[in-house]
């Protein structure tokens, strides 16, 4: 890339930082016009959306399933495109962006829950696998 075109990418990331924050922004709005606003949550739901975050961030960076979104961006050599394609990529961005929906989903209806619950367990099932490989190679 050559300095126009990391001019370019910066823009577009940059928008996207202020897209995101335009979200949290109209997700504060939202929970306060619909009167819930979020002030505690149980530590059991909290390990489910942990779990449920870890997963869903796991489908979409490394995951086979979610491939071809991943192909499908890593072909735009700069723009939006090459910013999702980065986003894709980065397993701490992707997760800031599938907490952020996973939490908004928790606390906007009760139905979300049993979509974060089965994401959570697969993570947790996940998780135990992990770990049990490293046990087995150490």
């Amino acid at each position: 890339m050559n300095v126009d075109q990391n001019k370019n990418q910066y823009f577009w990331n940059f928008a996207f930082i202020v897209f995101f924050m335009a979200l949290v922004l109209f997700a504060i709005y939202l929970f306060k016009e619909l009167n819930k606003v979020p002030l505690r949550i149980s530590v059991f739901d909290f390990i489910l959306l942990i779990l449920a975050t870890f997963r869903l961030t796991h489908l979409f960076v490394y995951d086979h399933i979610t491939g071809f979104i991943r192909d499908y961006f890593d072909k735009f050599r700069g723009g939006p495109g090459k910013t999702i394609a980065n986003l894709l990529s980065c397993l701490w961005c992707t997760g800031i962006w599938t907490s952020f929906f996973l939490g908004v989903l928790y606390f906007l209806t009760p139905y979300a829950w049993f979509f974060i619950f089965v994401l959570a367990l697969a993570g947790a099932a996940i998780s135990f696998k992990i770990i049990i490989d490293r046990l087995m190679i150490d």
